[in-house]
């Protein structure tokens, strides 16, 4: 009767950790189909997706954040942690999202001539362009002792991932751990993101990446 009573109470614990893990992947797919039935023409349009989604899964949210009542869920988090996983999930949401801010996004020209830095360790920023007429978004890196540390949300949160030298302009970014819901929510311990480097210079260096279904260019400007 004990050994029955454990195991009931193993399946019930486990189930719901697997259910409130899960919930955020459910929810994204849910909505990324929402998105594409409806065919919404700007990002600022997902909004009855999302809520319409939300709402069915209110559970698993409450089990995820360990909340008893739904009104004390942060929707702002909660669009966050959506966001994040449209990144690899959503390619119809990622596709809107380039569109409304193409104007911003800079093309660099690869130099097939570039001589890759030694070293890679020191403090950089770099800025991430936002849809519409909002500002860039500037995040802030140190790469000390093959570790990479990112301080998002104007210093309030953090992302930590371990650095790995492929070769002279090739290396890749471990995911280890993260406080960010975007960050947190898009990417699990052990993902790993390969960034090749086109372009440096005294002042910066310039690298491509392909995340899912888009590829990136991120400039990390030098800072002293």
């Amino acid at each position: 009767m004990k050994i029955l009573s454990l195991f009931l109470f193993l399946s019930i614990a486990l189930g719901s950790t697997s259910y409130a893990q899960d919930v955020y992947d459910k929810i994204a797919k849910q909505t990324c189909k929402c998105f594409e039935k409806e065919k919404i023409p700007k990002t600022e349009d997902a909004g009855f997706c999302m809520i319409k989604y939300i709402a069915k899964n209110i559970k698993g949210l409450k089990a995820f954040h360990g909340l008893e009542k739904e009104d004390k869920l942060d929707l702002q988090e909660v669009s966050i942690r959506l966001s994040g996983k449209y990144t690899k999930q959503c390619a119809y949401y990622n596709n809107l999202l380039i569109e409304e801010s193409k104007s911003k996004i800079k093309v660099y020209e690869e130099d097939l001539d570039v001589v890759c830095p030694n070293d890679l360790s020191g403090n950089y920023y770099y800025l991430t362009p936002t849809a519409g007429d909002g500002d860039p978004v500037k995040t802030y890196v140190t790469i000390e002792d093959g570790v990479y540390t990112e301080l998002l949300n104007e210093g309030k949160t953090y992302s930590k991932l371990d650095l790995k030298i492929i070769d002279d302009c090739t290396y890749q970014l471990i995911f280890d751990e993260s406080d960010d819901p975007g960050k947190d929510s898009m990417s699990k311990k052990g993902d790993t993101y390969t960034y090749r480097i086109i372009q440096n210079s005294e002042y910066s260096f310039v690298v491509i990446t392909k995340i899912a279904f888009t590829e990136f260019y991120v400039e990390y400007v030098r800072t002293k």
